[in-house]
């Protein structure tokens, strides 16, 4: 089961940024893959948030979705659109995830549930003043496994992560714009540390490079096995990533270290006041 990584460097041109989406998936396609993996914001990607808000498409005019899902069924191949910033029907925005199926259907939707509201002293604005958040995920049923979706911020939380693997979840997916700030520390520590503790493939696709000024991204997509291997890792330039995943390896993880299976709940017994807090 071949599955491909796209690492790109999405821009301000929703028009470009369609074009590369279908150039990709025929290249994974081509490759043998079962299911095309992009990062997250593939449609538009501002150097600043007001612009952002001007230039986000209606979900029903995206040309993004519309190529990815031409191409997904003129390839007979699944795609998962990491994510696309769009606004609804009902006016709001939101970063949306997307998995389409080989005749260009859209599979499963899911609503980036945490909001990158950190601050890193590096100009950028909350997510939560231009985005609404998502109540709820989702494990989807695919003839090469069951995928559970995630964006980028939520794989600080990994309670997300368990709940995935609790409902089933084989492979996990984590589409990114990650920051070059926390990107060399926290990145690859982090989706290890997910794979190891549900013993899930971790894919996560990332953005690369300087986008429109001021904004650069981390890029190293990666792929993690279930016992926490890096099977396959891209630099910081836009590329294609290839590995093939057998779901027998998640089964032997479980088995090994099955921690899954031993969660107990936990009562924190607190003794003692600091005097700050008194």
């Amino acid at each position: 089961m071949r599955i491909a990584l796209h690492q790109v460097t999405t821009g301000p041109n929703l028009s470009a940024n369609a074009a590369l989406v279908g150039a990709e998936i025929a290249r994974a396609a081509a490759a043998g893959a079962v299911l095309a993996c992009f990062p997250e914001a593939v449609n538009i990607l501002r150097g600043h948030q007001p612009d952002l808000r001007e230039s986000m498409p209606a979900e029903g005019a995206c040309p993004v979705l519309a190529r990815a899902s031409e191409a997904a069924r003129a390839h007979r191949i699944h795609v998962h659109l990491g994510s696309i910033l769009v606004r609804t029907r009902s006016g709001k925005m939101v970063n949306r995830s997307y998995l389409l199926g080989p005749d260009g259907s859209e599979i499963a939707t899911y609503d980036k549930i945490h909001l990158f509201d950190a601050d890193l002293d590096d100009g950028s604005r909350p997510e939560s003043e231009l985005f609404e958040c998502g109540n709820e995920t989702v494990v989807v049923e695919t003839p090469f496994g069951r995928l559970g979706m995630t964006i980028c911020f939520d794989l600080r939380f990994s309670h997300l992560f368990v709940a995935l693997a609790e409902a089933g979840a084989e492979i996990i997916l984590v589409p990114s714009s990650f920051s070059t700030v926390t990107g060399p520390v926290h990145w690859l520590p982090l989706l290890q540390a997910r794979a190891i503790e549900t013993g899930c493939y971790v894919v996560a696709a990332a953005q690369c490079g300087a986008h429109e000024p001021p904004l650069v991204t981390h890029g190293e997509s990666v792929a993690i096995s279930p016992w926490g291997e890096v099977l396959c890792k891209a630099g910081k330039s836009p590329a294609m990533l290839l590995f093939d995943a057998d779901l027998e390896k998640v089964g032997e993880a479980r088995r090994r270290i099955p921690t899954l299976a031993l969660r107990r709940p936990v009562t924190v017994r607190q003794i003692g006041q600091r005097a700050d807090a008194a």
